[in-house]
């Protein structure tokens, strides 16, 4: 009996569109450290396109301003959208698409600098990782800077002492469990390589799951677990050493998917006192599905 609930699950599955939403909770530094979070997720009326990697651009007593990857099924790749939404119900009040290129685009990490905002989103299809600049009042996004001439992936930036480093995972090299890391005296260009071994490997929680945070005095580290399937859960992970030659973390806790997205939970930012992540569902399109499926085997339809 297992064995056929199983091999139908798997059926459904193959015959489904991976879908995410992302959710809030108050960041609690205790409860956190134990894993615990009680999600409140977005309310939207998308049924065409899915919401993930959230980064928190701004918080108020009415508006919470996320920066999120906007994945259409149509055209099966993501842009970079702003979405407002509402800090007492948490639904969606409004949607303005930020970036939107012939590339896939996603994971846009947020930079605070004093003269401004840059986001420097996930685009390893252009084999180039650039940084944009935000305008608050016209909320548009400008280029700026080529940081790396790789396809680099969930990209963060750290400084560390006069230099910045950037860490990420590379496109086609064991991208759910290695890490590499580049260095740069510049915050927004001229990253280098340091070496083609990774920094860090291991499905538990070398691929980031979101940007490093302090909790407690102390820095940790928001890290994907991907040992049974991509972005299956996050590891929260403390830094003991960040340098130019080594980064160590120990995982110190789990966060595990919650209902209704009860497939995946790989994202994690924390910012004025709120967490935003996404998770994972699955809808039953078979028909949808199918077409994918045909169109990547290249059959027109």
């Amino acid at each position: 009996k297992d064995i056929l609930i199983e091999s139908m699950n798997k059926i459904l599955k193959k015959l489904s569109l991976f879908h995410y939403n992302i959710g809030f909770f108050d960041y609690n530094p205790e409860k956190l450290s134990q894993g615990e979070c009680s999600v409140a997720w977005l309310r939207h009326p998308y049924k065409d396109r899915f919401f993930a990697d959230p980064f928190i651009l701004s918080v108020d007593d009415d508006e919470i301003k996320v920066l999120v990857e906007d994945f259409e099924y149509r055209r099966w790749k993501g842009c970079i959208s702003l979405l407002v939404v509402d800090r007492k119900d948490y639904h969606l009040k409004r949607k303005k698409t930020l970036l939107d290129l012939d590339t896939h685009l996603s994971f846009p990490f947020i930079l605070r600098k004093p003269e401004g905002i840059y986001v420097i989103p996930e685009n390893s299809e252009s084999g180039r990782l650039t940084a944009w600049k935000y305008d608050l009042n016209t909320e548009t996004l400008s280029k700026i800077s080529v940081l790396t001439d790789m396809a680099v992936i969930d990209p963060v930036v750290r400084k560390i002492g006069e230099h910045y480093y950037l860490y990420g995972s590379i496109k086609g090299k064991n991208e759910n469990g290695a890490l590499y890391q580049w260095e740069s005296m510049e915050e927004l260009s001229g990253y280098r390589l340091m070496r083609e071994e990774p920094v860090k490997q291991g499905k538990e929680d070398a691929r980031r799951g979101g940007n490093f945070f302090m909790m407690d005095g102390q820095l940790y580290a928001a890290t994907q677990c991907c040992t049974h399937s991509y972005g299956e859960a996050l590891t929260i992970c403390k830094v003991n050493v960040m340098d130019n030659t080594l980064l160590e973390e120990t995982p110190v806790v789990s966060l595990y998917p919650q209902k209704p997205y009860t497939e995946g939970l790989h994202t994690l930012n924390i910012s004025e006192g709120l967490c935003v992540v996404d998770g994972l569902t699955y809808l039953f399109r078979p028909v949808e599905k199918i077409k994918r499926m045909l169109c990547f085997r290249g059959i027109n339809i």
